[in-house]
């Protein structure tokens, strides 16, 4: 069973599917760092750049948004092929929405196409196109849809009809576009009216929403949440789905074993049942992943061994895919089979396990070096995007220079100091630099002073960076007093 866990009475919303008892995704919303996705805005464009055949558009945030020629309604339906400086000039006032959320070095990507999902059908203003849900089996019933979708078009828009829509009456459908039509026709005119440019027109990045969205997809058949006027509001948006509330003091999140799976997200290892291992490092360009056997020994031979391994990873490979919401690319080193029906079941397993994730995965299969390579769609940030900030010390690189390095460093600008008209310089530095430049029993230290003919003072920093600072240069007298002030 598939349940949806909200945890809402705290100022974090958070939420969690829970299936068969085991969290298969998180959904995680800070005021300071909610998802921009799917929120419509009324942008100006800042610049146009020929070279890249995009355009920079403020949107009111801290970093301006990406919009590439590929995006415009004008290039997804062409007519004949079209420059940037064609469709968009600078200054210009235009409607985007967030496709993609910005990172720590981009902006958000934004699109012209804009759509408003809905119970049933996705409504595009400009679309000029209408298709319908390829889960739709049945050549009638999308015969049907798509005669549908075509006469309740205008000219310019476009219609997605939903798997929701099968065996739905038209009348139910039609209200619901109705309404959306309505409410894109709000929007638009508030911009005109009431609301100046850069301004938020619709936000799509409320937990309701993303609940509402994980309902219609199918992928829960209960809700259980903390909050009783939070459950009043989803009881009047979502009328076919089983909602309750909770209402133990223990934490919801404890109680459904989400919070201690949050905290092993943040961890590079994740340890298999079966005593395997699976190591995860995440840069800016790609995700690789590292299975190793660890203390899984098998049974029976090294080929067993090796393969039990393997689909056990490639389960959990994709489970944590969703968990930490990861995408672009995605390289597994799985262990290295000498078989290939051994590695034909590797992928049919990760493929199988990855059928229910939402976003557009696909599977590229193993290279020549025996690496398995997909690549996911990335919408929102990733857990650890959201939970954490890059280190102070190592700025998110992970690695910090060693004692030895930062001394033989302060060495080398205390050599520009030779010949100069001072005196004495006092250092700052960690106590592991200060033991390299000292030396044993102050040896390297003393060599130091008398080779460039002057007097080192030494104190240890108090912060746990591993820097250090040259506080003053200048007589020993101003040194010392200074020091005394400590």
């Amino acid at each position: 069973m598939s349940i949806l866990v909200l945890n809402i009475n705290s100022s974090e919303k958070r939420g969690a599917i829970v299936k068969n008892n085991k969290v298969e995704q998180f959904i995680l919303i800070q005021p300071a760092r909610k998802s921009l996705v799917g929120n419509i805005y009324s942008g100006r464009v800042i610049d146009v750049i020929p070279g890249m055949e995009a355009a920079f558009v403020d949107i009111g945030i801290d970093k301006n948004g990406y919009l590439p020629i590929d995006e415009f309604p004008s290039i997804q339906n062409p007519d004949k092929e079209k420059r940037i400086s064609q469709l968009i000039h600078q200054g210009e006032e235009i409607v985007v929405q967030v496709i993609k959320d910005s990172s720590e070095l981009k902006g958000p990507k934004l699109t012209r196409l804009i759509e408003i999902q809905g119970d049933y059908i996705i409504y595009q203003p400009e679309g000029k196109t209408v298709s319908v849900s390829r889960k739709i089996r049945n050549e009638q019933e999308r015969d049907k849809w798509h005669a549908f979708a075509t006469a309740h078009c205008t000219e310019n828009e476009g219609l997605i009809i939903r798997t929701s829509c099968e065996k739905e009456h038209e009348d139910t459908v039609l209200n619901e576009l109705s309404y959306i039509r309505s409410k894109y026709q709000s929007m638009l005119k508030i911009r005109g009216h009431e609301q100046k440019t850069p301004s938020l027109l619709f936000d799509k990045g409320s937990i309701e929403e993303r609940a509402r969205d994980i309902v219609i997809a199918g992928q829960i058949e209960e809700i259980v949440v903390d909050d009783f006027s939070f459950y009043q509001r989803l009881k009047v948006m979502l009328d076919n789905v089983k909602i309750s509330t909770y209402s133990r003091s223990e934490n919801i999140f404890s109680y459904y074993g989400v919070e201690h799976e949050i905290e092993k997200c943040l961890n590079k290892t994740v340890v298999l049942d079966n005593g395997g291992y699976i190591i995860i490092e995440s840069t800016e360009a790609m995700t690789v992943i590292d299975v190793n056997s660890g203390k899984f020994h098998g049974k029976t031979n090294l080929r067993e061994t090796i393969l039990k391994t393997n689909i056990e990873a490639a389960r959990e490979v994709a489970r944590q895919i969703r968990l930490r919401d990861i995408g672009g690319i995605i390289v597994v080193d799985f262990i290295n089979m000498r078989f290939q029906e051994d590695k034909h079941q590797v992928l049919d397993t990760i493929k199988m396990a990855l059928r229910a994730d939402p976003n557009d995965t696909k599977i590229l299969g193993f290279t020549k070096l025996g690496l398995v390579e997909l690549t996911r769609k990335k919408v929102y940030q990733t857990v650890n995007e959201i939970l954490c900030s890059p280190c102070s010390t190592c700025e998110g690189t992970g690695m910090v220079l060693s004692a030895e390095s930062i001394a033989y460093k302060i060495e080398r600008e205390l050599w520009e100091l030779k010949g100069k008209d001072y005196e004495a310089v006092w250092i700052e530095a960690p106590e592991s630099v200060i033991r390299c430049i000292t030396g044993e029993k102050g040896v390297h230290k003393k060599r130091l002073e008398e080779t460039l003919n002057l007097a080192i003072y030494l104190t240890i920093q108090k912060t746990t960076d591993r820097k250090y600072t040259i506080r003053h240069v200048g007589s020993k007298k101003e040194i010392e007093e200074r020091i005394k002030l400590l």
